[in-house]
């Protein structure tokens, strides 16, 4: 595909960055940032979040993981961070606390997962008990998240720049859509199937600002 599009000069939206050809063809532009940016955005908020000596837990055997272990501790040294552990789980372990022990001896107190939100929860909560409560940080949210006092204070960051900030990265965004009114009303479904009608990009009358968030648990 990505020959055929170079050679009509045809850009491409859609799907993830987590795929290859979508970080190595330039007409084809991935939904969400590439994976360089999003590893760039693990060390980032490590940095925001304060932790100076940093590592990764990835999992066993996903070929989505196997290689960000390398650009991430690139991109951790660039931003003056430490990198002092590298470490992978299987999501089927009966506990991790090999793994919470490797890392704290190390010193790390910043970790970046690339687990699945299914994982992280278990994963904090054995290194708690071993005593070894790290700045965690993760790009894959699910409310379920906020359930888990082991997270509490967790580090997390969007792969997306959201549509309607006002910030110049996204000013000839905006521009193209004000002209082409790239917008329509639809229907707001409630309980009963009744509601307002809602209208598709629509910009707040107060943009949001950009920022790293913080996980924090419900009381």
């Amino acid at each position: 595909m990505g020959a055929v599009v170079a050679s009509h000069t045809i850009a491409v939206l859609g799907a993830g960055p987590y795929q290859p050809i979508w970080n190595s063809t330039v007409h084809l532009f991935p939904t969400d940032t590439t994976i360089f940016t999003n590893l760039y955005g693990y060390d980032a908020a490590l940095k925001a979040g304060g932790a100076n000596q940093s590592g990764s837990v990835i999992l066993h055997g996903s070929a989505a993981c196997s290689g960000i272990v390398a650009p991430l501790k690139g991109y951790a040294l660039q931003l003056g961070l430490q990198w002092e552990y590298s470490g992978g789980i299987s999501s089927t372990a009966p506990n991790y606390t090999a793994e919470c022990l490797a890392a704290k001896e190390a010193g790390v107190n910043g970790i970046a997962l690339a687990v699945g939100y299914q994982v992280a929860p278990r994963l904090a909560a054995d290194c708690a008990q071993q005593g070894y409560h790290p700045l965690w940080i993760f790009p894959q949210s699910d409310p379920s998240l906020l359930k888990a006092p082991s997270l509490n204070g967790a580090y997390g960051f969007d792969l997306s720049l959201p549509y309607f900030l006002n910030v110049p990265q996204l000013k000839n965004f905006h521009t193209a859509m004000a002209k082409l009114r790239a917008w329509e009303d639809l229907p707001e479904r409630g309980p009963a199937g009744r509601g307002a009608p809602i209208r598709c990009w629509r910009r707040p009358s107060r943009p949001q600002q950009l920022r790293v968030t913080r996980l924090r648990r419900m009381p």
